[in-house]
């Protein structure tokens, strides 16, 4: 009897392989690089969207990876998630600034690296400036626009103490 269970659970767990698992956020993936190569993103809801920004904002590589092709069609129309892109790409700097100063450039740089945040409080605004300045204080000086972007975040937070570029 013991031999019976035993090989039915190997055969049970060797059916659920890694391999054969998707998790939601894979699925989400595989979904948005399929809208990308189609040029139809009529499949994604706004669920999914409120995801993408979730993922940018934990500063997870392969989400950072798509800005710039989440700032094209066939993504333009979903208006409410352009205008948070920046603001998901603004939380992963704090989280993964490495990757994320790699998609700053002179049109988004005031957006993404100042507060971009829909009425912050102060409390907010402190803490989010200490762990970004940390983060790019530590990991992001170093790239291109690493020092712009901190730049502008601490002249964002303190206006009348500008920054010396």
């Amino acid at each position: 009897m013991k031999r019976v269970i035993i090989t039915s659970l190997f055969f049970l767990i060797s059916a659920c392989s890694p391999h054969k698992v998707h998790t939601s956020e894979q699925l989400l993936l595989e979904k948005v690089q399929t809208a990308i190569k189609t040029q139809n993103a009529d499949p994604l809801s706004e669920r999914d969207y409120d995801r993408i920004s979730f993922y940018i904002s934990e500063g997870k590589n392969h989400w950072i990876d798509l800005y710039p092709k989440l700032n094209k069609k066939p993504f333009l129309g979903m208006t409410s998630f352009q205008e948070g892109l920046n603001i998901s790409m603004a939380y992963a700097l704090s989280e993964n600034p490495e990757e994320t100063l790699k998609f700053i450039d002179g049109s988004n740089v005031g957006e993404i690296c100042g507060v971009p945040f829909i009425e912050p409080t102060d409390d907010e605004i402190q803490a989010y400036y200490v762990k970004t300045r940390t983060a790019l204080i530590t990991h992001g000086t170093s790239r291109q626009w690493g020092k712009k972007c901190l730049s502008v975040l601490e002249d964002t937070v303190n206006p009348l103490h500008p920054s010396q570029d």
